[in-house]
């Protein structure tokens, strides 16, 4: 189930991308979002803009990722060229990524531990 639509994603940002590539770069997001909170996540109606907001964040900050790559530099005699490493891997920037996530949603997803008995369970004690 995607965290946000293509046309919401124009919305919030007024940029386009083709289905496939936003498909693809929304999944990544996605994951990405999954992986820090545990796949807590199972209504993103829940999380309302704030996760919106972030998946535009996450697609834009791997944008280049997925417009393709500038060339540096080319040679002609050689048949060479030079592209710009940023656009070509995947973002380095994964600390900046996992602060947005933190900053856009609430803490509780983030927890590792284990969730506290409720009352009336048996904790194995008996």
């Amino acid at each position: 189930m995607a965290y946000i639509t293509a046309e919401e994603y124009m919305s919030y940002t007024g940029e386009t991308m083709t289905p496939g590539v936003f498909a693809l770069a929304e999944a990544r997001a996605r994951k990405m979002v999954d992986y820090y909170t545990f796949n807590r996540i199972t209504d993103p109606a829940d999380y309302g803009e704030d996760l919106k907001l972030l998946m535009c964040e996450l697609i834009n900050a791997d944008k280049e990722t997925y417009t393709g790559a500038e060339a540096a530099s080319w040679s002609n005699d050689g048949v060479s060229v030079t592209f710009d490493d940023r656009a070509l891997s995947f973002s380095d920037d994964a600390g900046n990524k996992r602060q947005l996530i933190r900053e856009y949603l609430p803490r509780h997803l983030f927890y590792r531990g284990v969730e506290p008995k409720e009352a009336g369970e048996c904790d194995g004690k008996e």
